[in-house]
């Protein structure tokens, strides 16, 4: 590819990206913007070729780096998709914050790709290799073009993607849904965490309730599901990462249904992944410490 061709995608206006992958600006800060993905963007307000996503702290410059970023794509992928932009201003204004993220439709499920994301799902977040089989022949968890995981919401309606290459990726599509993990026989416990590997790894630390997760931050509807359930004579528990994000989440999720649980995963880890991956760590190095089976979880969709 030339590098003229090259160099004007990377010099496209950053405001021009954000708009055509369904960002919506802050009008009370215009360097502001507020992703499909949910995470919030600054730009960078001189020259508008920095850009900082305050959600994953992570920055970078130039119109390539923010495609690779927010589409979890390479370079060669980020270049095709900025060369084939749509002119700003093509997309309607939407005063519903959420009506962004159901601009982009659910990947179709990509099965040739599907070995790279067992690996990293088994390999680099440890999960266990038959609860990860086992979600996928159900249907909730597969790899789409891009080789992204893609964790469906029980619904079918959302789908929350993470990446699997170097460049740090989380997004969503679809409506805003959760991605559940049903209890086992006779466990009347519903636990609230914030992403759908958090739901996997807090199930496979032992927990055999039911988990939901949103995809990120979506303390009302994790709200409205937990006053539900508390109704049906259910047991809540706030089990959000420990960060102030999390903390934040859980205080109002507490003040919805005073009677829920806060729990944290312990050792300085921030969720519940992190927690795992440490626990196995330990065990590698203590052999002969034994795990919870992947089997004391139902995953019915």
């Amino acid at each position: 590819m030339e590098k003229s061709l090259i160099e004007a995608c990377r010099n496209k206006p950053l405001p021009d990206v954000l708009e055509a992958l369904g960002a919506e600006r802050d009008k009370s800060d215009r360097s502001n913007w507020k992703t499909a993905q949910g995470g919030r963007i600054t730009i960078d307000k001189k020259n508008e070729v920095k850009w900082y996503d305050h959600h994953f702290g992570k920055g970078g410059g130039g119109a390539i780096d923010l495609m690779m970023h927010l589409k979890g794509c390479n370079f060669k992928e980020a270049v095709e998709e900025l060369l084939h932009l749509p002119p700003r201003h093509a997309n309607t204004t939407r005063k519903n914050p959420d009506a962004a993220e159901k601009v982009q439709p659910i990947p179709e499920p990509v099965e040739k790709n599907w070995p790279i994301v067992r690996k990293y799902l088994i390999e680099k977040r440890h999960l266990k290799a038959d609860l990860v089989d086992n979600l996928h022949a159900h249907g909730s968890v597969f790899s789409d073009n891009f080789n992204n995981v893609c964790f469906l919401s029980q619904d079918k309606k959302g789908c929350e993607l993470r990446g699997t290459g170097d460049t740090v990726f989380h997004g969503y599509r679809g409506e805003k849904s959760g991605f559940v993990l049903h209890a086992a026989d006779g466990v009347t416990e519903v636990a609230f965490v914030e992403s759908s590997i958090d739901a996997i790894s807090f199930c496979q630390l032992g927990f055999k309730g039911t988990v939901i997760a949103y995809g990120g931050q979506a303390i009302k509807r994790c709200t409205e599901e937990a006053v539900r359930h508390h109704a049906e004579g259910k047991k809540i528990i706030a089990a959000f990462d420990n960060d102030k994000a999390g903390n934040a989440m859980s205080e109002q999720l507490l003040a919805a249904v005073p009677a829920a649980e806060r729990k944290i995963p312990k050792g300085g880890a921030k969720d519940w992944n992190e927690y795992l991956q440490k626990k196995q760590a330990e065990k590698d190095k203590n052999k002969g410490i034994s795990t919870t089976k992947a089997d004391s979880v139902g995953f019915g969709m």
